[in-house]
Parts: structure tokens; sequence; C-alpha cells
């Protein structure tokens, strides 16, 4: 009934009434991510006959009202399939100030238009394949960019600078074309790098140095957020950049390094801000009940990826995962779990444990209280808590246990002796080797390094 009664005053209403019904919608299901199918059409039509509206000369309190229903109903993908035309992008670029080259940022009426239609960009974007390559058609990333550099030293539209960074990130994360595109055509690493120095208030005593106040404010919730934005957008605009040709980029890496030892030194304005300042990716381990590729988090998607199909993308997240360890195995196997840590720790050579070759700083204790307590019951394979389960070997008796073994053997010997299955060992240096040759190499190393008296 809210659909069909919104649909009814946005189609024939002024923009009085419009605005009024809109703004009950918005406020009945501001809260609301998933939607019933029975009024799925009812929704399409409503998102239509909001585009329409949002092309007339209509008060600015109006325009606001538009977009807070359209950035709800966007979380539905189905209603965004006929409604995410060129049309539409364009309709929402233009409200962004995302189309105006010389347009400057002097009206501070408009940034709640502006901030809602960031925020409908940024759903519809996710949400829809189309509006993806409608995104690259329209040259978003450019217009982000542009609009980014018209605020990136005002303080008071932070909430701009925000859900820009935010669709930029977006938009960088699903288009490896424009990750290329931003690092190199845009110029976006030192575009996010001064964003930064803005957020930070950085003041340099040296070249590559910042002067780090211990005595000063706390960043404001608004800088903090806008920081974490571009950090993201930050990686994704590095992630491919292995090699470094040319002095000036070069520069512009020891100018970031120098940024984010920086942000590793300054607090946040609250002590979970600070932590998610500190840590886009692996913040201390609490949750410890769910599989650690279950969930929406960074850390949950990267330990997903840590199995998917294509090679580069899963040795990649794997390589990150493992540096952000420290290249310690057993840190990496407390947020992975040794089922997605496997391949990578083969290729390096520590399925037996230890670490990497690299220098890294001094260990510190991170676990959390949540994760000591759970940590006997935490399966290793699968990195969550599992409750004991009972063994089934307990009520055996022994020749039952015996008869079992003995089953097992003549499987595996069968198995292996038609070459359907080759055990395989770990070398002394934590590689694998067929079975035979690694307890050949044992052997060696024990008879040279027994007693010869």
């Amino acid at each position: 009934m809210d659909e069909e009664r919104a649909l009814y005053i946005v189609r024939a209403g002024e923009a009085g009434a419009i605005e009024r019904v809109l703004r009950d919608y918005s406020d009945k299901h501001r809260a609301t991510f998933k939607f019933e199918s029975t009024d799925e059409d009812k929704r399409k039509k409503l998102c239509e006959g909001i585009f329409k509206v949002l092309i007339k000369d209509i008060p600015t309190t109006c325009q606001v009202s538009c977009l807070e229903v359209l950035r709800i109903l966007s979380r539905d993908k189905k209603v965004l399939v006929p409604v995410t035309t060129k049309e539409n992008m364009q309709i929402l670029l233009r409200l962004a100030k995302l189309n105006e080259l010389d347009d400057s940022l002097e009206k501070v009426s408009e940034f709640p238009v502006i901030v809602e239609s960031l925020k409908c960009l940024c759903n519809i974007v996710f949400n829809s394949q189309m509006a993806q390559q409608l995104s690259l058609e329209l040259n978003l990333a450019a217009k982000l960019c542009n609009l980014l550099r018209k605020c990136k030293d005002r303080k008071f539209i932070n909430d701009i600078k925000c859900f820009d960074l935010r669709l930029l990130f977006l938009l960088s994360l699903l288009h490896t074309d424009i990750r290329s595109q931003l690092r190199y055509e845009l110029q976006g690493l030192p575009l996010l790098t001064q964003i930064l120095e803005s957020a930070f208030s950085i003041k340099w005593t040296d070249e590559y140095e910042s002067a780090i106040d211990h005595n000063g404010p706390p960043l404001s919730p608004q800088e903090t957020d806008c920081a974490i934005e571009a950090l993201k957008a930050l990686f994704n605009v590095t992630v491919d950049s292995w090699k470094v040709h040319k002095e000036s980029d070069s520069h512009q890496f020891r100018v970031m390094a120098a940024v984010l030892r920086h942000c590793l030194l300054i607090v946040g304005p609250t002590e979970d801000k600070t932590e998610e300042l500190h840590r886009w990716v692996l913040p201390p381990l609490r949750d410890v009940t769910n599989r650690p590729e279950v969930g929406s988090t960074v850390r949950n998607k990267l330990v997903r990826l840590m199995t998917h199909v294509d090679l580069g993308v899963k040795q990649i997240a794997a390589e990150f995962l493992f540096v952000l360890c420290k290249e310690r195995v057993d840190s990496l196997l407390k947020y992975t779990g040794y089922g997605n840590a496997a391949g990578l720790l083969a290729a390096r050579g520590l399925l037996a444990g230890g670490r990497g070759d690299n220098w890294y700083s001094e260990d510190e204790d991170t676990d959390t209280e949540e994760y000591k307590n759970a940590k006997p019951n935490i399966n290793l394979i699968t990195g969550h808590l599992e409750e004991p389960m009972p063994n089934p070997i307990d009520e055996m008796t022994e020749e039952q246990k015996e008869y079992e073994a003995m089953k097992l053997v003549n499987m595996l010997d069968k198995l292996s002796r038609e070459e359907l299955l080759k055990p395989m060992g770990l070398k002394p240096d934590g590689t694998i080797t067929p079975l035979e040759e690694a307890l050949n190499q044992y052997s060696v190393i024990e008879e040279t390094s027994s007693d010869t008296d």
C-alpha cells in the first residue's frame, strides 16, 4: 500500500504533496533492506516516477526526498533492471555536480542533493552490472576525480568527499581498467595522497617526514570516515604497482609511505574508529564463530578470493594477507584457516610453519580475549569455533580399533599401488614431496646428527 499511495502522488501531485508522501515513505523504510516480491512491480514504477520528477524544476527539499526514496529502493537489485538507463544515470550525475567541469561548490543549499545523489550512485553501481558498464561509457571515474579536486581542501564538505571516494573505490574494485586509468591518466595516487594529507592536517618537517603532535586533538568523525574511504581507494590504485620505473613514481610512493606512517600515529574520535582507521583489512579478531570466508568485511572478502579460480586473483589476495600478518604462518592461519592458506604455504615452502624471509617490526600480542577464550576449540582447518565433537573410537574395543586401522592401511596401499593416490610428506624445508623421499631425507638428517661415539 505504501508504494501504491506514493506512486499515485508522484504521478499526479504537486511538489509539496510529492515531498510529503516520499518523506513519509523514507521514514518508514529507512532501515528496510529486504522487500516483498509481491510489490516489486510497484517499486519499479515508483523509481521510474521519481526520475521523471527529478528532471522537473522542483525545490531542493523535494529533490532530497526523491533521492532518499530512490536510495532505499536501489537496495533491491531486481528493481534496478528497468530503471538503470543512460538517461537516468545522467540525471544523477547532473544532480551530483559530476557533469559540470567549471562549476564551483558554493551553494551550500545544494550539498544535501549532491550527497544523496552520490549515495544513490553508490547503491546503483554496486547492485547493477548495467550501471557498471554505463559508468565506463560515461567516464564516471574522471568526473569523480574532478569533483574531488574541487573539494579536497574544503573541510566543511566532508560528506561529499566521503561518498565520492566510496564510489571511486567501488568503481576501481569492480573494473581493473579503471585502476589503470586512475593510476596513470587521472593521477589518482597524488590526488588521494593529498586528500589524506588534508584529512590528517599534515605539516611537513622534511620532504618525507611529517610533524606528529601527540597532544593534539583526535580526528573528527567526518575526517576519519573520509580517510578510511581514501585509503580503500588508494589500495585499489596501487595494488598493481609491482615495480617503480620513474623517479616521479618513486617520489609519490615515498610521500604516500610517510602519510601512511602518520596515519598509524594518530587517533580517531573513538577507540573503534581508530581501530578501523589503522586496521581497513585485519582488525583484532573477535568473531570466531563464523568461518573466515563468511561475512561482508574486507577480511572475509579477501579470504574468499584466496580460493578463486583465477590464479592471479588467488595469489595476490593470499600474498596481501600474508604481508599484513608480517609473513607469520601462525598469524595467517588465525585469520584465514589452514584450508584457505594451504596453497600459499605450499608455494612458499612453509607448510611446516615459520615465517617469510623479510624483516618486520617486533611481534606484538594482538590476541583478543574472545580469541584467547575460544582458541582451544577453534578448528585449525576451517579457522572458526566448533563445539567439541564426540570421538567415534572412544566406544570401540582394542580389537575394533586395530581392525579399522588395518582396513584403512589396506585401502591406502591399494590406492597407492594403482597410482590413484600418491602419499606425500613434508621435507625438512617445509615443501611437499613424495612420502618415501621425505622419509629418506629425515633418515639422513637423523644419521648425520646422531652421536657416532
